[in-house]
């Protein structure tokens, strides 16, 4: 969140010069939000805007009057109309405006509702955050209740019969939509208008509504009750002359784009008239030029002249002569709904006009209003009879645009149930469902995500709590009676009884609405409210753009400053999302990147050694459960760390680079080069491709805490302080294993070579301990190979090893934090999630958890003595005598402060995720 300047603190003083400047007092004592305290302000911020529209939700939901600057005075309930008029500075707030314009877009109603939803949402995810749920768990749980819930409205909806002679069923719909608008008193009629004029542009074999051929209309005057539909055009404009007759019947239109006057040079020119007699040829030869224009139109059997130029008193005169009608200054918009209506073509030359261009209308006539002067031109009977408009009537300006807004809605509504037949009932009984169903199903899910599933549950409440605020009801008994009901008698018709008619009953009163307008709500503020999520297939979401609060929410205030700064975008606030090059995708940790990358919706391109492992990387996708869509986008490309061959190709277009792949021994290598070489050179050959690239603006080297902290004096690992990103290992220890040298050499290098000569290139470091977590594959980690040994008791007994852990897709989140945070530029930051564990207290976990499926995990605990002297005869375990005993200190500080980031996933959920995906994958013999 941006600290904002208090200008009320301001005062102006001038320099010796006398020129002016504001001095802001206190400026300093003010400080940025960060962590949890960011999230609350943002979250609060969108409470706030949901607390100003909710009051006019439902049928008794209050109109608000807002005054623009300007004085202009607009008096609505509609919540897209609110929303886009108020001043709101607040980005995470702007999100909830553009969901409800979004709503109103797609759907046409519901655009209150939608922002109650969301807010309500974001409500209950500030309280599963304060009991220590990490967001992305939070999402996880709203992306499953959110399926279930659609999954419900498939099942509670009833489809409707309707045919252009039996409407009566779209009727009843549209009338639900204006039951809260200013023109429910004549609701049947509006609803009537809307359904005629849907239909009268519908093509119901195909199931396609054209609304450009609906146009709406006003005029002050009259009565809501005047308004008509007309099967045909109406224009704001009268013929040129009064004299003209007032109504033509089988018209035949011409309709110029091109001025109606004499032709005029096509260069500068200049015209001296030094006579009467001069001036005299100058106006015959242009009343000669006017008489030649009319008679061609007359001669091409036009009977009514469309101009969307003017034209002078001459040649009005002329026309009036002629007989021929005409009209002129006709806009483009309406040039064009003219042509479309009357099957006409549009003239832009007035030397290509002819029979085959003009348009043909019944009857065009003058419509008058009272005993004002004003009038109105009328086209009916047209030969394209699938124009309409509807012209609206009113007492003043503010009703009639409100008419047009709650009439924009039905038209939607009605246009919606003509491509999709399906309705549910209002009332909160759809949500009320809703709701009952992922509290069912809350309960049978075993993991964290059923707190985030019964808090979408209780979101989904809001709506009808709401209704029965707004209907002076108790809004908690009238809830909580509902739900019973529901449930008892299994009615999920029953609803809140806003109209106070004593019946619950939403089908008997009516009140329907199209199965996307609650399903694109909920999926809208479910996608609103969380950074991933999938698409709802049988709604169209055209308006969808990744607009994710709770990724906002998780930024730092830095990060949430750059969402909206022009050269830094937050991943789920782009609307085209760059491709992302993965190095080593076959891999543990590089598999879970790309997951990761996909859930933000990211174009993926990764390397592999051999094309032949390609199919690899996208069984692990497939366990990760991506999409075959998004799976069948990801770019694999030929190319060895160790070989220059395809790196320039894998680089092309690319935006960020993940370079994960690194070796690691499983054997101490003959020679310490052995592995320095490739992992230094392998790092450097990225790097130079990356820079050399032009497009890439970032790389995320993944290496090691064996670069921050490894082969430490005693004293130091014992007593001194945790280690931070400050610390390097020592490369000119002579006991520093071959591992940790090459991981620090490598890093050492990529610093230098970003230094030195890596141009715009930037760097971000990421130092995770060991890695655990499920695998997506048969090809093991290091660490995860730990957890397999001890599962398969191919190790006879257990070593006091304390491993520091860190969960996969903790480690994932932290390198696209990395990817994208301004801050993170030039930074190393130490990944490491809820501690270390002893390699004993991993076996007993397994035991614990698993019963007989653990019953070869050795027990017995190995002296330090025993494995020392092993290690004499066995180089594998020399890897690991110095570790004995120790017990690692990092701090993770500032990937906290920085990223924003929070490990999610506990140290023994971690080891048991690795665990039970072995077994299940059969990549151990238990």
């Amino acid at each position: 969140m941006a600290m904002q300047l208090d200008l009320s603190q301001a005062s102006v003083v001038k320099d010796e010069q006398g020129r002016p400047f504001i001095v802001v007092r206190d400026q300093g004592k003010k400080t940025r939000q960060h962590g949890i305290d960011a999230v609350k302000s943002h979250i609060v911020a969108a409470k706030t805007v949901a607390s100003i529209v909710k009051t006019s939700l439902g049928p008794r939901g209050l109109d608000k009057i807002l005054i623009s600057p300007d004085g202009d005075i607009t008096v609505t309930n509609d919540g897209a109309t609110i929303l886009s008029q108020m001043e709101i500075s607040n980005n995470v707030a702007k999100l909830l405006v553009e969901l409800s314009k979004s709503q109103d877009d797609e759907i046409g109603d519901g655009t209150t509702g939608v922002v109650v939803l969301a807010a309500s949402l974001l409500e209950q995810a500030s309280e599963l955050i304060d009991k220590g749920i990490h967001p992305i768990r939070i999402a996880d749980g709203y992306d499953q209740a959110c399926e279930i819930a659609i999954a419900e409205l498939d099942k509670i909806s009833d489809a409707i019969p309707f045919s252009k002679d039996n409407t009566e069923n779209l009727t009843r719909v549209a009338k639900t939509c204006l039951g809260s608008k200013i023109v429910s008193k004549s609701h049947e009629q509006f609803a009537n208008i809307a359904v005629d004029a849907v239909l009268s542009v519908a093509d119901l074999d195909r199931k396609d509504v054209d609304f450009e051929l609906i146009k709406v209309d006003g005029k002050v005057g009259g009565s809501l009750e005047d308004s008509i539909l007309v099967k045909g055009v109406i224009v704001d404009k009268d013929f040129s002359h009064p004299q003209m007759p007032s109504e033509v019947r089988d018209a035949k239109l011409a309709i110029l784009t091109c001025p109606f006057e004499p032709p005029k040079p096509k260069t500068k020119h200049k015209l001296d008239i030094t006579s009467v007699e001069e001036f005299k040829r100058l106006q015959s030869y242009e009343k000669d030029k006017f008489t030649e224009m009319i008679q061609q139109l007359k001669d091409s059997g036009a009977n009514l002249v469309i101009c969307q130029w003017g034209f002078d008193d001459e040649a009005n005169h002329l026309l009036l002569q002629n007989k021929l009608p005409a009209v002129r200054w006709v806009g483009g918009p309406e040039i064009e709904l003219i042509a479309i209506a009357t099957n006409g073509r549009i003239v832009p030359r007035f030397e290509d006009l002819n029979e085959d261009k003009l348009g043909t209308a019944g009857l065009v006539r003058e419509l008058t209003f009272g005993t004002t002067r004003e009038k109105m031109l009328v086209i009916e009977e047209c030969a394209n009879s699938r124009a309409v408009t509807v012209f609206v009537r009113g007492s003043n300006k503010m009703i009639i645009d409100e008419a047009k807004r709650s009439l924009h809605d039905a038209l939607c509504v009605v246009r919606n149930l003509v491509t999709d037949n399906r309705i549910v009932y209002g009332g909160g009984a759809a949500e009320i469902a809703c709701s009952i169903a992922v509290e069912d199903a809350a309960v049978k899910s075993p993991g964290i995500e059923q707190y985030a599933m019964r808090a979408f549950a209780d979101a989904l409440d809001a709506v009808p709590l709401t209704l029965a605020e707004n209907s002076g009801l108790n809004p908690i008994e009238t809830l909580a009676s509902i739900k019973s009901r529901q449930v008892k008698e299994k009615n999920t018709r029953l609803g809140v009884d806003c109209m106070l008619t004593g019946n619950n009953g939403i089908h008997e009163r009516t009140l329907c609405h199209r199965p996307s307008y609650r399903k694109t709500p909920a999926t809208a503020a479910r996608d609103t409210a969380m950074p991933h999520g999938s698409e709802d297939q049988q709604c169209d979401h055209r308006w969808r753009r990744p607009k994710r609060l709770l990724d906002t929410l998780m930024c730092t205030p830095e990060l949430c400053e750059s969402c909206f700064d022009k050269d830094y975008y937050h991943p789920s606030l782009m609307s085209d999302k760059p491709l992302v090059l993965v190095t080593g995708g076959t891999g543990f940790l590089g598999a879970w990147v790309i997951v990761h990358l996909f859930g933000q919706g990211y174009n993926v391109r990764t390397t592999v050694r051999s094309l032949s492992r390609a199919d690899g990387i996208k069984d692990q996708l497939r366990q990760a459960k991506i999409s075959d869509d998004q799976i069948s986008s990801l770019q694999v490309v030929q190319a060895d760390l160790l070989k220059d061959d395809g790196w320039t190709e894998a680089m092309k277009d690319v935006t960020f680079v993940q370079h994960v792949a690194s070796p690691f021994p499983s054997s101490p290598p003959k020679h310490e080069n052995d592995l320095i070489r490739p992992a230094r050179d392998g790092t450097l050959r990225v790097l130079r491709f990356a820079r050399d690239a032009g497009s890439v603006s970032r790389i995320v080297v993944t290496s090691s805490f064996a670069a921050v902290g490894a082969d430490f004096p005693e004293q130091r690992r014992k007593f001194g302080p945790p280690f931070t990103e400050e610390d390097w290992t020592d490369t000119e220890s002579k006991t520093l294993a071959p591992y940790p040298k090459s991981k620090t050499l490598a890093e050492r290098a990529a610093w230098d070579f970003i230094k030195r000569e890596g141009g715009k290139l930037e760097l971000a470091v990421i130092n995770p301990v060991a890695i655990f977590g499920p695998v997506l594959g048969k090809d093991l980690s290091t660490s995860v190979h730990a957890v397999s040994e001890l599962l398969e008791g191919s190790i006879p007994g257990i070593p006091r090893l304390n491993v520091a852990v860190i969960d996969v897709r903790d480690c994932a989140d932290m390198h696209l934090r990395a990817m994208t945070n301004p801050k993170a530029k030039g930074e190393r930051f130490i990944c490491i999630g809820e501690g270390g564990i002893w390699l004993e207290d991993v076996a007993k976990t397994l035991r614990e958890n698993l019963g007989d499926k653990a019953r070869n995990v050795p027990k017995f605990v190995l002296p330090n003595l025993l494995v020392r002297v092993v290690a004499i005869f066995l180089p594998i375990a020399r890897l690991i005598v110095k570790d004995l005993d120790e017990e690692h200190r990092l701090s993770n500080e500032k990937a906290k402060d920085v990223l924003g980031w929070q490990w999610q996933y506990s140290t023994k959920e971690a080891i048991m995720a690795s665990a039970n995906s072995l077994i299940e994958l059969d990549a151990v013999k238990v």
